[in-house]
């Protein structure tokens, strides 16, 4: 099931590194790669993977988690032992995205004062 799951994630991935149309402003062209050909052929491929992707990805996600449930178990303690698995990741990648956010955010604030 992991595999799949992966497999499901690498086409959002390809879908989203071979976006030719940048939604940030000013919304120019983007191109990763050298030859435009090679681009546009790429996004003609994964135009629609990523949200093949996607929804494989959640409705796999979703059996996983239906799978995972113990036969009897309360919904409660279900969701406790879920919540204690996932929930310390997303305190660790939150405090490592705040503490990158704050050095790259100071770093800036400190060129601009020394270029004024």
């Amino acid at each position: 099931m992991t595999g799949l799951r992966f497999f499901a994630a690498l086409l959002v991935f390809c879908f989203h590194i071979t976006l030719s149309n940048s939604p940030i402003p000013p919304n120019s062209a983007v191109n990763p790669f050298a030859d435009a050909q090679l681009g546009n052929g790429l996004e003609a491929v994964f135009g629609k993977a990523g949200y093949v992707g996607v929804s494989f990805f959640f409705l796999l996600s979703g059996f996983v988690l239906a799978w995972a449930s113990k036969p009897g178990e309360p919904f409660v303690r279900f969701w406790r032992r879920r919540l204690v698995k996932i929930f310390p990741n997303h305190i660790v990648m939150w405090v490592l995205s705040m503490v990158l956010f704050a050095a790259a955010i100071t770093s800036r604030w400190g060129r601009s004062r020394a270029c004024s």
